[in-house]
């Protein structure tokens, strides 16, 4: 069977699912302003449509896990290394998974 038309009956079918995008990149900003409610971040390499004015990534869930991300990625920034995103692509801004530090 075609996988673009599983895709699209998927998308039909199950309309909260949304496709993801993922890239990988150095932290080059964390503000923690908006915690535990959300944690935004700037990479090294940002999602096509995730750019100025919008251009901070931004991570939200439950407060435990909003601190574990922030924590993670505040290893990253002290240790220079980078992280891997998953992001959505219905709106490119709103990372749905951080993976670690590498």
């Amino acid at each position: 069977m075609n996988l673009k038309l599983i895709a699209t009956v998927l998308s039909i079918a199950v309309p909260g699912v949304a496709f993801a995008g993922s890239l990988s990149g150095t932290v080059q900003d964390v503000t923690a302003e908006t915690m535990p409610g959300y944690v935004a971040f700037k990479l090294s390499s940002m999602p096509q449509y995730c750019q100025p004015p919008y251009n901070y990534l931004a991570f939200w869930g439950d407060p435990d896990t909003v601190k574990a991300v922030y924590a993670m990625l505040m290893a990253a920034v002290v240790s220079g290394k980078a992280v891997w995103v998953w992001y959505d692509d219905s709106n490119q801004c709103h990372v749905t998974a951080v993976h670690g530090v590498y």
